[in-house]
């Protein structure tokens, strides 16, 4: 799924998130537990993260 128009994708599964650059398919993944990348988003969303 598309993120914010930022030209990264999210792709999830049981036990981790996925996140790339949508420009470069083939090219590297973050990947992450579901609990950080929740703990990421709670902190954009009260502003305690850069923009």
């Amino acid at each position: 799924m598309p993120f914010g128009g930022t030209g990264h994708d999210t792709s999830t599964c049981r036990h981790q998130i996925a996140i790339r650059d949508s420009k470069d398919p083939p090219g590297a993944a973050l990947l992450i537990a579901p609990s950080s990348f929740a703990a990421i988003v709670e902190g954009v969303r009260r502003g305690q993260l850069g923009s």
